[in-house]
């Protein structure tokens, strides 16, 4: 751990679309952290199921507009 940030912790690079620890390219083209290398991998798919449930959430909200 340095400055009390974990170095374990792991990044999705949506320019580059690779896995990156902290400190790797620029951190406004990060997701994450992430806890695993493999959750990183899978941070589109994450982010995606995301929305999809929010907007899920807001129809029902909303009165399924």
């Amino acid at each position: 751990m340095t400055d009390g940030i974990d170095d374990d912790q792991w990044y999705y690079n949506v320019i580059t679309k690779q896995v990156e620890r902290r400190g790797e390219g620029k951190g406004t083209d990060h997701l994450g952290p992430y806890p695993t290398r493999e959750a990183a991998e899978h941070a589109i798919e994450t982010v995606r199921a995301r929305e999809e449930q929010l907007k899920r959430e807001d129809r029902e909200w909303g009165g399924g507009e």
